[in-house]
């Protein structure tokens, strides 16, 4: 599986295999058992907090969305190689995951 290290300032700097260093952020990894239990026993974090790491945040609305599409825009359009590229690495990994229905929210993509 792959990691990312990520600076203070949010700068990527280098990607390696995944392994126990507490300072490299790994997709998807608040929601494993062992972070919870970090939350739990070291920051004494509360249910709604827990809940949100188990879950992930669901936003309340009050009523379902209109459903909402654009087109890509002219920046992605004209680099399509670079938006393939950009869109397989974030896949693998694991910031976004493909999907086989199309969502209720589809926003366009922009390369700059």
């Amino acid at each position: 599986s792959l990691s990312t290290k990520i600076t203070q300032d949010n700068n990527v700097t280098e990607q390696s295999n995944i392994n126990d260093d507490h300072t490299e952020f790994i997709p998807g990894s608040i929601h494993q058992e062992k972070v919870r239990e970090f939350w739990i026993k070291e920051l004494k974090a509360g249910d709604w907090v827990l809940n949100v790491l188990e879950e992930g945040y669901i936003i309340p609305f009050t009523k379902a969305p209109a459903a909402y599409e654009e087109p890509n825009n002219a920046s992605a359009n004209k680099d399509p190689v670079f938006v393939h590229q950009a869109v397989t690495e974030l896949a693998t990994l694991g910031i976004i995951q493909f999907t086989k229905e199309k969502p209720l929210c589809v926003s366009p993509l922009t390369v700059s």
